[in-house]
């Protein structure tokens, strides 16, 4: 559990405990934690959530369901995690937006993420990737996300917009990239704007 921790926990306990503050086997943290658009770190995340997610797959029924949730501010994490689905072998087939944080906390600060995205997955099958192919419209499905969540109490910030789109985008490139080639996450990166 003090893994899952570290991201966080490292700017504090780095410098009081260098030598015994150290990840057991957290494949997705490279030593610039968030990379800030390094194509060095962004390949260790997509390698390191590959590994994660193929052994998923390894252990779960075909006709089995994986669910994540994941929220950032920038894409190339997005563009990662979508290529480590593909690269294992899983087709998402649902996301849904969920509000993950409370009101109180540090979490509540102005500009933190509150509204994450839950990806439902399935292990990629000729019927899974056919249903896939019939595209997403991007546009279309922000708005009716909006038009639904609005309403809320806790709404989504223009922060949460942001990563609650790029989430869209994500799956509507996962879908591209299932119907065509697979393409490489760093190759993804570079040509990302013309999708």
């Amino acid at each position: 559990m003090s893994d899952f921790f570290y991201a966080w926990l490292r700017p504090i306990l780095n410098q009081r405990y260098p030598e015994e503050f150290k990840p057991i086997n957290c494949v997705g943290i490279a030593d610039r934690i968030h990379g800030n658009g390094d194509p060095q770190s962004l390949s260790h995340f997509c390698n390191g959530l590959t590994k994660v997610f193929s052994e998923c797959k390894r252990v779960l029924k075909d006709s089995g369901i994986m669910a994540l949730t994941f929220h950032h501010r920038r894409e190339e994490p997005w563009l990662a995690l979508s290529e480590a689905l593909i690269q294992a072998g899983f087709t998402i087939v649902q996301v849904i937006p969920v509000r993950s944080e409370g009101r109180s906390g540090f979490h509540s600060a102005p500009g933190n993420l509150k509204w994450d995205v839950v990806f439902v997955c399935r292990p990629s099958t000729s019927n899974v990737r056919a249903h896939q192919g019939k595209g997403l419209d991007v546009e279309h499905t922000l708005e009716k996300w909006k038009k639904d969540l609005m309403e809320l109490d806790g709404s989504p910030s223009e922060d949460d917009w942001h990563s609650l789109e790029l989430a869209i985008k994500c799956m509507a490139r996962h879908m591209t990239s299932i119907k065509n080639e697979n393409v490489g996450v760093i190759q993804w990166q570079e040509s990302h704007q013309k999708v």
